[in-house]
C-alpha cells in the first residue's frame, strides 16, 4: 500500500487496520451483487469516524491541530466523540497525551475540567461500558443511547466535581447526610422523623422511643462515616498537590539536564570546529616545509655551493688569481649564510608542526572525554569499572563505598543496593548488582580507607610544626579499649586509630602510643629503608608537644616514661606539656557523695518513722525512686527554679500568666523548705 500511494504520512499499521476491516466487511457480503457494489466504493484515508464526520474533524486535522478552526459546541461533544479520539490516538500510537491535547482545541471546558490521567481513566471506563452493552444479549438499543449521550453530563472523573465540606456549630446548625437510604434528616442535638417515624409515634411511647433511638442511632452511624470521609478527601488533596510538586521538580530537573546536553554538544561541534582548523594548519605547514626541501632554490643553492668549492680548490692552484679567490670566498659565505637561515626556517617549521601535533593529540584526548562523558549522560546505564587490566571499579565508585561505610554507616552487604537506588532514583541510570562492588569487594575498599587514613595521619604529623596526643580509655563487652586522637597545630583533630588493652596503666598507654607512631612511620615509609623509617619516627616524635588522657591516676607516671623514652630517642630534652583531665575523679567524688547522703537519709528516716521529702506524700507515691537521694533532688528542683525566675524576669510584667507562675515558684520554695 505504501508502494502504491507513496511516501505519505499515512502510517503502515492504519493501512493494515483498513486491509483487515474491508476483508471483514467482504465476509458479510453474501451474494456476489451486493459484493460488487462493495468493491466499488472508495476508502477514505481521513475519515476517522461518524461523530468526528458530523463535526468535519479529519484525520488531517487531528494530526494538525492548528487547522481545527473553532472550539465546538459544548452539547456535541458526546461520548461516542471521546471514544473515536481514543481509538484515533491509539492507532496513531499518540499516547493519553495528545488526546488531553486534541480536547483542549475541541472544546476548552473539558480541558479544564478533567486532567490528562483523569480523562484517559474515565475514557478508558467509558469504553469497557460501550464494550459491555454492545455484547449483552439482549441486543438492545442501549448501547447507540450511551455514544449519543454529552459527555460532560455526571463525570465522576473530572477534577471540579469534589464538593465542598462545612462545618457548623453544634448549637445552631445541623450535619445532614444526604447518602441515607431511608431518608432520615439528622441533626446534632435533636432528631425529626420521616414518615417512616410517624407510624412508630401512633403505635405508643414504646414503639416511638425505640424508633428515636433506632433512627439516633443510624444518624450516629452516618455523622462517623461522614467525618472518615472527609479526613479521606483532606489525605487524598495532600497527596495530590505532593505528587504535583515532584512532577513540578522533576520538570525542572529535565529542562536542566536538556540544557547540559545542548551545551555539551556546542561544546564538541567547537572542538571539532578547532580540529579541523588545525588540521588544514597542519597540511599546510607540511606542504611548506616539503616545498622548501624538495624545491629548485635549495638544490640550486647546492650545486653553487659545490660548483664554488670546485672553483676555489681550483683558483688556489693559480697564483696568479688571489683577487678572484678572496672574491669567490665572499660569495660562498654569503651562499652558506643564506643556507644557514634557511635551515633556521625549517627548524622552526618543524618546531611549529610538533606543536600542532601536541595540540592536535591534546584535543583529540579532550574531545575523547568529552564525547566519553556526554555518551554517559545520554544512556540509561552508568559505567562502574575500567578497561584497564583486572578492570577495576573507578575511584569515583571506591570513594562511594569508602563513604558509606565510614561516615553514613552502611553495612558492606548493603552498599551495591545504596548505590543501585540512588542511581536509580535520583539520576535515572539503571545499573545491575553485578556491576557493583559485593560485599568481600566493599570489605577490601574499606580496609585501603583504613590505610589512607593512616597515611593521612602520618603525613599531616610530619607537615605540622606540633601537634598533641589525646588517649581516651573505653570498655565495650567487658573488653578495655583505648582510642588515640592527634590535635594538631592548624586545629584538625584526627582519629590515630583504636586498640585494645587489658590494662590501662602507664606501661600500657606507653606501648600503645609507641605502636601507634610506629604504625604510622610504616604506612608513610612502606618500602623505604630502616635508617629513612627511623629519621621520620624521630621527627614525629620531636613534633610532639603537649599529651592528656582520661586516666589521671597514671597520667602522671605516663608523663615521665613518655619524657625518659623520648630522650633516650632523641637525646634532646625540650619540654613536653602535660595536660590532666579530673573529670572521672570528680566523677568518682559525686558518686561517693549520693552513697552518703542516702545512708544518712535512711537513719534521719528511721527515727523519724516516716521517709523524707516527696516520698512521704501519697500524692507522689509514683515518683519514689531509691537512685537519688533527697538532698540532690532539692538541689536539681531549686535550680530549676532559679533559672525560671530568671526566664520570667526577662518576660513582659504585664503578659498573661506571669504573675499566677511567679505564685508558682514562691509555693514550691515553701514546700521545700518545709521538707
Amino acid at each position: 500500500m505504501q508502494k502504491l500511494f507513496g511516501q505519505s504520512p499515512y502510517p503502515a499499521n492504519k493501512y493494515r487496520w483498513d486491509i483487515d476491516r474491508v476483508v471483514h466487511l467482504v465476509k458479510l457480503c453474501k451474494d456476489s451483487e451486493t459484493r460488487q457494489d462493495f468493491y466499488n466504493n472508495c476508502i477514505d484515508l481521513d475519515f476517522v469516524g461518524s461523530e468526528c464526520s458530523k463535526l468535519d474533524l479529519t484525520r488531517t486535522k487531528l494530526n494538525d491541530v492548528t487547522l481545527i478552526s473553532a472550539p465546538v459546541a459544548l452539547s456535541d461533544v458526546t461520548k461516542g466523540l471521546m471514544l473515536e479520539l481514543q481509538h484515533f490516538c491509539y492507532k496513531e500510537s499518540s499516547g493519553a497525551a495528545y488526546l488531553y491535547e486534541l480536547v483542549r482545541h475541541i472544546q476548552p471546558k473539558i480541558y479544564s475540567t478533567f486532567t490528562c490521567t483523569s480523562l484517559n481513566t474515565c475514557v478508558t471506563a467509558l469504553r469497557n461500558k460501550f464494550r459491555r452493552l454492545n455484547k449483552s444479549k439482549s441486543r438492545n438499543d442501549h448501547a447507540e443511547v450511551l455514544l449519543s449521550e454529552p459527555f460532560l453530563s455526571e463525570n465522576p472523573c473530572a477534577k471540579n466535581v469534589l464538593l465542598p465540606v462545612e462545618e457548623h456549630d453544634d448549637d445552631s446548625h445541623s450535619h445532614q447526610d444526604t447518602r441515607s437510604s431511608a431518608g432520615v434528616s439528622l441533626s446534632v442535638g435533636h432528631v425529626t422523623a420521616s414518615p417512616t417515624c410517624s407510624k412508630a409515634q401512633s403505635s405508643g411511647p414504646s414503639v416511638q422511643s425505640y424508633a428515636v433511638r433506632k433512627i439516633q442511632g443510624r444518624a450516629d452511624g452516618l455523622v462517623e462515616q461522614l467525618k472518615e470521609k472527609e479526613k479521606e478527601l483532606l489525605i487524598l488533596r495532600n497527596l495530590c498537590a505532593d505528587k504535583e510538586k515532584k512532577i513540578v521538580s522533576l520538570d525542572n530537573s529535565l529542562t536542566n539536564s536538556f540544557k547540559k546536553i545542548k551545551k555539551q554538544g556546542q561544546t564538541v561541534d567547537s572542538l571539532e570546529r578547532q580540529i579541523q582548523l588545525l588540521s588544514c594548519d597542519k597540511r599546510k605547514w607540511e606542504t611548506e616545509i616539503r616545498s622548501l626541501k624538495n624545491g629548485a632554490t635549495y638544490q640550486r643553492m647546492r650545486r653553487k655551493i659545490k660548483s664554488l668549492e670546485m672553483t676555489i680548490e681550483i683558483t688556489k692552484q693559480d697564483k696568479y688569481c688571489a683577487d678572484d679567490v678572496s672574491a669567490l670566498k665572499q660569495k660562498m659565505y654569503g651562499y652558506k649564510k643564506a643556507l644557514h637561515s634557511q635551515k633556521q626556517v625549517a627548524k622552526i617549521h618543524l618546531e611549529e608542526k610538533r606543536n600542532l601535533k601536541k595540540d592536535l593529540k591534546e584535543l583529540k584526548s579532550r574531545f575523547e572525554v568529552v564525547e566519553s562523558e556526554l555518551l554517559e549522560m545520554q544512556s540509561e546505564s552508568l559505567q562502574t569499572r575500567s578497561d584497564e587490566r583486572g578492570r577495576p571499579f573507578y575511584d569515583s565508585i571506591e570513594k562511594c563505598v569508602m563513604n558509606l561505610i565510614g561516615e553514613c554507616d552502611v553495612p558492606s552487604s548493603k552498599c551495591g543496593q545504596v548505590i543501585q537506588a540512588v542511581a536509580k532514583w535520583v539520576f535515572c541510570k539503571n545499573v545491575p548488582l553485578s556491576l557493583l562492588p559485593s560485599s568481600n569487594t566493599c570489605i577490601d575498599m574499606a580496609d585501603r580507607a583504613q590505610v589512607l587514613s593512616k597515611y593521612q595521619v602520618a603525613e599531616s604529623l610530619t607537615n605540622s610544626d606540633m601537634w598533641d596526643l589525646h588517649s581516651d580509655g573505653t570498655s565495650r563487652d567487658h573488653k578495655k579499649i583505648v582510642g588515640q586522637q592527634v590535635n594538631l597545630d592548624s586545629g584538625r583533630t584526627l582519629s590515630a586509630g583504636f586498640s585494645g588493652v587489658a590494662v590501662e596503666d602507664s606501661a600500657s598507654l606507653l606501648d600503645n602510643s609507641i605502636a601507634m607512631l610506629k604504625e604510622l612511620v610504616d604506612v608513610f615509609d612502606h618500602g623505604s629503608q630502616e635508617a629513612e623509617k627511623e629519621a621520620t619516627y624521630k621527627c614525629m616524635l620531636k613534633k610532639l608537644f603537649a599529651t592528656m588522657s582520661d586516666r589521671c591516676s597514671v597520667q602522671k607516671l605516663f608523663n615521665e616514661k613518655l619524657v625518659e623514652h623520648r630522650s633516650e630517642v632523641l637525646s634532646d630534652d625540650t619540654e613536653v606539656h602535660f595536660l590532666f583531665c579530673n573529670a572521672h575523679f570528680l566523677l568518682g567524688l559525686s558518686s561517693e557523695c549520693e552513697k552518703t547522703l542516702k545512708s544518712l537519709e535512711k537513719l534521719v528516716a528511721a527515727e523519724l518513722g516516716h521517709p523524707l521529702g516527696r516520698d512521704n506524700d501519697a500524692k507522689f507515691a509514683h515518683f519514689k525512686s531509691s537512685s537519688e537521694s533527697s538532698a540532690a533532688r532539692c538541689i536539681y528542683v531549686q535550680d530549676a527554679i532559679r533559672l525560671a525566675q530568671g526566664v520570667m524576669r526577662k518576660m513582659d510584667a504585664d503578659s498573661s500568666g506571669w504573675h499566677t507562675a511567679v505564685k508558682m515558684c514562691k509555693k514550691i520554695q515553701k514546700l521545700l523548705v518545709s521538707e
